[in-house]
Order: C-alpha cells, then sequence, then structure tokens
C-alpha cells in the first residue's frame, strides 16, 4: 500500500490514522509513505514499520526488492 501525505490541515490525528491504517492492513502488507507533508511524522513511520519515500526512483527499488524477499 502506497499513500502520499501532501498537506495536512491539522497535524495532530494523522499519527493515530497511520497507526489505524497499519492496524487495517496487517503487518504482512507493505506500507510505503511519502510527501511533503509527512517529514515531521517520521518516528510514527518507524514505530508502525512503513518505508518513507522521498523520491519515484527509491518507490521503484523498494518494489522491485519486496519482489525478490523469500
Amino acid at each position: 500500500v502506497a499513500i502520499s501525505i501532501s498537506h495536512l490541515l491539522d497535524q495532530n490525528p494523522l499519527g493515530e490514522e497511520l497507526r489505524k491504517l497499519r492496524r487495517y492492513i496487517g503487518r504482512e502488507l507493505a506500507l510505503f509513505v511519502g510527501g511533503r507533508a509527512v517529514g515531521d511524522h517520521l518516528h510514527i513511520l518507524s514505530k508502525i514499520n512503513a518505508r518513507h519515500i522521498t523520491k519515484i526512483e527509491q518507490f521503484g527499488q523498494e518494489l522491485d526488492r519486496l519482489l525478490i524477499q523469500p
């Protein structure tokens, strides 16, 4: 699952929404989060085992890694 967070109206609920998303999709699916508004929430990404994507090329590399993982 990949999401982009480009604009925040109220920063407080983002952390809880990311945690909910992780619970809903489970731990077995990869979660990629990018966008210019996610920078202040990197600590949450680490806690929920989400991969921070900074460039589209990086996203392609991460997808390639998923393909070769056992």
